[in-house]
């Protein structure tokens, strides 16, 4: 797939082949010229070869593969036939693909379908299946019979007087001898990009370069972008006109480019471009493109750029990714918009603000269902913000060629998009015009048309219970005459989406259905009286359905329970034996509500648990009692009644002598985190040093650490709780050496526990404090001073070795987490 959609550059300094050449030395040329995909030169020289020997499959194979891929379609079918036919045919299993893709792109679809169902069959049998291939052709046989439909209905609605004609070639004027894209709107200014520029010492080197045309003037290069030897590509004014975005791009070989996005601010025009923060860097080691800039809006309203891009995160190939524009007009970050994107291209988005009615976001893709090649889709916001899903703009837009790029005017009235289809440009070298060789298409047009006045009927199916898409459903269309008549317009069944489509008149009267198994069908009836300038009618049924919805509860039950989140919940469906089939298990950590679709006359049992908390369990039958009594929606209330956290042994903390300070004050600011860590830091002077004991190795080992990593284990418990709503009280003693007096070491005892506290406040970026100020988290501290355990430890202060580092007093200096309460909140009277 090309990155921009065009070809970059055609060899206008061909190899002189000819009959005095050996037939080596011309498919020698033909191989390096395909290598480098200059593609129509490689046609040429593969031609030539042809003529020195017609009877080989291998050269007829790479005829067909170079017309192909040079958009020669009827060159490459007569070249695959011609391989079809030979002896060695078995050497090309993949032949009868690429014929189908060639018909495919001439809108030759029932012949298309039979070559990639005919390749479906042969395909297993070979030695080696390109299963990449025989997944493709089912999209490709499926797009055959998408185009085949879509005609009869664009032929239906044609008969309409209020049908708008195909759309036309915008001709000489706009259009270039080579490839012209990336249109775009500045007032009634078009810019676009055109590949028909020379410069440089190379007189052969031709770039893009983006040119504007004024209203009845010459298109013009538009001078403020361009640079010199560099192709310029897809401008793109701000809605404020305060600057545009435009990419700067290079070649990668004779067929790809790749680009990177730029901002040019109009207030300063002699600042320097601002190359966007999205773009690839110089150390990335692989080199994504990113192009085709469009800004809009998100479903929130806030300015956007959104773009295409093959970088890593996506979906498929190119994707389209959006990201927040900055004051300065750069762009750092971006996601990708996954609602719309495919496994395969998805490109030029276009995004259209409708004023008063739904925003409108236009895009490229040959990731869905197709005429042949890029079709142009459109999507929208509905009522929930929500991008619909998107549909195909129909065959009298898009073609079996490639149509991207799509764009309308400020006024709305008239749109612009680029396509290879029959009718563009061709290209001809002078050897080819002398050669006549079948060129039908090459480059891309740029091709204009009304927009639609006929109404547009959309019909969007959701359910009711959440707004989310309910595909799967049947919905029909009935046209309603005043004369008492009816006509059936649609009745149609979509597994896959929720948007169904038809052209409708205006002033009519229709009746509209949606219905699923499982769900309440929805009807409503329409009257299409739209204003002149309105092109669409959008109709959103939401069916309703029977739903269970099961909320987690902090127990027991009373009349102000606080929810409890992270549970895990488990729904059964019961049988007539008494048996449970396990339907759905999850656990969600932010929220308390699990919901779930339920079926007419079933019985359900469910269940949920969370640690720290006794489990809790429910039975409901969806009977007509059931329904009548509470309608299509049950809620069911499990309350889990909390269980303490138990502590073995109690978790005690250890210090350093007459740590934290001062010695006459019964608060600090010190943390025991710090205090934990210098501490640590001193370990050596303990189990080493003038006064140190190898003793003391395994007190720091398996007391003291392991006393730091119980709070640690012990803080996220503690969270848990708390976000539950619970109210969690900490018992603790604070103790010390009797190294000093008594009331030295109570006060000292008593900063030891406020450094616990302090720790607590200041845990993970303060997360617990707005607890501890509220005092949901509290604290029973009692300041005991001098240990029991410590009554073994000298007085003495001659005996300083025993006084400070001997295990009795280590083990004296500490603070003991006894006891850890679990209650409800008490709520206010």
């Amino acid at each position: 797939m090309r990155k921009t959609l065009l070809i970059l550059a055609f060899t206008t300094t061909l190899v002189q082949l000819g009959y005095g050449q050996s037939l080596k030395q011309i498919l020698e040329s033909a191989e390096d010229s395909y290598a480098k995909k200059d593609f129509y030169s490689a046609l040429v020289a593969y031609r030539d070869a042809a003529k020195l020997d017609s009877t080989r499959a291998d050269i007829q194979y790479r005829i067909g593969e170079s017309a192909r891929q040079f958009n020669s379609y009827g060159t490459a079918v007569k070249a695959y036939v011609k391989v079809l036919g030979s002896k060695d045919k078995s050497q090309y299993p993949d032949t009868r693909f690429w014929l189908g893709e060639s018909l495919h792109k001439l809108a030759d679809y029932r012949n298309a379908k039979s070559a990639y169902l005919q390749y479906m069959q042969e395909n297993p049998n070979t030695e080696k299946p390109n299963q990449a291939l025989l997944k493709l052709a089912q999209k490709k046989i499926e797009d055959c019979d998408f185009a085949l439909k879509s005609k009869e209905n664009e032929q239906t609605a044609q008969r309409n007087s209020n049908y708008y004609p195909r759309p036309i070639n915008m001709g000489n004027s706009i259009n270039g001898p080579f490839t012209d894209y990336g249109a775009s709107f500045h007032g009634d200014t078009l810019y676009h990009t055109s590949y028909e520029f020379k410069e440089g010492r190379n007189k052969d080197a031709r770039f893009n370069k983006v040119i504007r045309t004024y209203p009845g003037q010459p298109k013009e290069p538009f001078s403020l972008i361009n640079e010199v030897e560099k192709h310029t590509a897809y401008s793109v004014f701000t809605p404020n006109n305060e600057g545009l975005y435009y990419c700067l791009c290079e070649p990668l070989n004779a067929y790809d480019l790749r680009c990177d996005i730029y901002y040019r601010s109009l207030l300063t025009p002699g600042a320097t471009p601002i190359k966007l923060g999205i773009n690839t860097k110089d150390t990335d080691q692989t080199k994504y493109t990113s192009t085709s800039p469009a800004v809009g809006k998100n479903s929130r309203g806030e300015q956007i750029l959104y773009f295409a891009t093959d970088r890593a995160g996506g979906k498929g190939k190119l994707d389209i990714w959006a990201g927040t524009i900055l004051p300065d007009g750069n762009v750092t970050t971006a996601s990708p918009v996954e609602e719309l994107n495919t496994p395969e291209n998805d490109l030029t988005p276009f995004f259209y603000e409708n004023p008063g009615k739904a925003s409108l976001l236009f895009f490229a893709t040959d990731g869905r269902a197709s005429f042949g090649g890029i079709d142009i889709y459109a999507t929208q916001l509905n009522d929930q913000k929500r991008w619909i899903t998107p549909y195909n703009l129909g065959y009298n837009i898009n073609s079996s060629y490639d149509d991207f790029g799509y764009v309308r005017n400020p006024k709305g009235d008239s749109l612009v998009f680029s396509s290879n289809r029959k009718g563009s440009t061709p290209f001809f070298t002078e050897k080819a015009k002398k050669d006549t060789l079948e060129q039908e298409v090459c480059c891309h047009d740029l091709y204009k048309a009304e927009v639609y006045k006929l109404v547009n009927l959309e019909v969007n199916t959701f359910k009711q219970r959440d707004s989310l898409a309910l595909t799967g459903t049947t919905v029909s269309i009935i046209e309603k005459n005043s004369n008492g008549t009816e006509k059936e317009l649609l009745k149609k069944t979509d597994d896959l989406g929720n948007h169904f489509t038809t052209l409708i008149e205006r002033y009519k009267t229709y009746f509209i259905k949606a219905e699923k198994n499982g769900f309440i069908s929805e009807d409503t009836l329409v009257l299409a009286n739209l204003h002149e300038d309105q092109t669409t009618l959008i109709v959103d049924l939401y069916l309703p359905n029977l739903y269970l919805d099961v909320f987690t509860w902090i127990g027991p039950e009373s009349k102000n329970n606080t929810a409890l989140k992270g549970c895990t919940v488990s729904l059964y469906e019961k049988t007539a034996t008494g048996q449970k089939n396990l339907i759905s298990t999850s656990t969600k950590q932010d929220i308390s509500e699990y919901s779930y679709n339920v079926l007419f006359e079933k019985v359900y049992y469910v269940t949920a648990t969370k640690a720290g908390y006794s489990p809790a369990e429910a039975e409901i039958s969806f009977d007509r009692n059931t329904i009548d009594q509470f309608g299509y929606e049950l809620t069911i209330d499990l309350f889990l009644e909390p269980q303490g956290i138990e502590l073995i042994d109690g978790i005690n903390l250890f210090f350093d002598n007459a740590k934290p300070g001062p010695g006459n004050s019964v608060k600090t600011s010190e943390n025991y985190k710090k205090l934990y860590d210098d501490y640590l830091s001193k370990k050596g002077e303990f189990t080493g040093g003038r006064y140190g004991s190898l003793v003391l190795e395994s007190f720091f080992t398996n007391e003291v650490e392991v006393g730091y990593r119980k709070l640690e284990d012990l803080i996220p418990k503690l969270k848990d709780r708390l976000l539950s709503g619970m109210a969690v009280k900490i018992y603790a003693d604070g103790f010390a050496s009797p190294l000093g007096n008594f009331d030295f070491n109570k006060r000292l005892g008593a900063r030891r526990m406020e450094s616990v506290i302090n720790y607590l406040s200041i845990y993970n970026n303060g997360e617990l404090k707005e607890f501890i100020d509220k005092k949901q988290l509290s604290f029973e501290l009692k300041p005991v001073g001098e240990s029991l355990d410590g009554k073994e430890v000298p007085i003495l202060l001659n005996d300083y070795k025993e006084v400070i580092f001997s295990t009795k007093a280590s083990q004296a200096r500490r603070v003991t987490i006894k006891k850890i309460s679990v209650t409800n909140v008490e709520q206010p009277k």
